[in-house]
């Protein structure tokens, strides 16, 4: 049933009545603005709406969450409202049927763009900042010219890693799950935040095998991708797990991803022993 359009949009309806009647989540993201502009601006039912408009309520949905903590009808509720893995279920089901575009399957694969670029760098990130050069690239890889891109860094913070400080004294230790952004992007926040660690005597430890947390592949609905990531992460980081060492990810959506989608994407106990040890560093901070 979950892969079944008529299934899924059936329920789909369902769901989007009850969000015309309480309307707590409207102007929280585009998917709700849409709908509602949808069902006022034809003073129908959600039941009226047809399969084109389901897309575009689907589509800009990219899991922040925000409308699962504003909703009064989320599970054990009756009602069973759960708006983002609706979303889900959508591109699932959209993938399944149409696979995805150009543009989907590189934006999917964060650490491989970034790996492809790493030796031309300087050339990438000059090319992301140049307006004619983003004007060019939008109708491929669909991404607005004014929106900013995250630069490419010559070195990763993987690469950086071995020359960092540790603690004079460790108080205890923490696995650094690094994330695609720190590690390819970013890494001067991660050795930023490997110093501050140290300093609170905190040793960081950096597991190896890790891979990109699978949230890309997931919000373009390629589930079997997400999974295999969530297993490979999860065989990699269960020693440290059942070690009792907190699991830090410094990118929300990844921490997110470890928490709460790995025990619905690979249900089992090891899984579940990762998921619990996983912190978001703000609130292990």
């Amino acid at each position: 049933k979950f892969y079944d359009a008529k299934e899924l949009h059936g329920e789909e309806r369902r769901i989007f009545e009850i969000c015309h009647g309480c309307r707590r989540c409207a102007g929280i993201c585009p998917s709700f603005d849409i709908l509602f502009d949808l069902l006022d601006s034809r003073d129908i039912l959600a039941e009226a709406l047809e399969d084109k408009d389901l897309d575009a309520v689907m589509e800009p949905c990219f899991y922040c969450k925000l409308c699962y903590t504003k909703c009064p009808y989320t599970p054990p509720h009756e009602f069973r409202l759960d708006f983002p893995h609706l979303a889900l279920r959508h591109k699932a089901q959209k993938f399944k049927e149409k696979g995805a575009t150009f543009a989907g399957r590189m934006l999917a694969d964060p650490a491989g763009m970034a790996r492809r670029a790493r030796p031309v760098a300087a050339l990438a990130n000059a090319a992301n900042r140049n307006r004619l050069a983003r004007k060019a690239m939008a109708p491929l890889l669909k991404i607005h010219p004014d929106a900013p891109l995250p630069p490419v860094a010559a070195k990763t913070f993987t690469s950086r890693f071995g020359s960092l400080p540790r603690p004079a004294q460790t108080r205890e230790k923490a696995v650094l799950f690094t994330t695609c952004l720190v590690d390819a992007n970013y890494p001067e926040l991660g050795e930023t935040l490997v110093k501050f660690l140290a300093s609170c005597g905190v040793e960081v430890i950096l597991p190896e095998g890790i891979d990109c947390c699978g949230i890309p592949a997931f919000d373009l609905g390629d589930i079997e991708t997400a999974a295999a990531k969530a297993r490979k992460n999860v065989a990699a980081l269960l020693p440290y797990a059942r070690a009792g060492m907190p699991i830090l990810a410094p990118v929300s959506s990844c921490a997110m991803a470890l928490a709460m989608e790995y025990p619905l994407l690979v249900p089992g106990e090891e899984t579940t022993c990762v998921s619990g040890a996983s912190r978001d560093l703000l609130d292990y901070l």
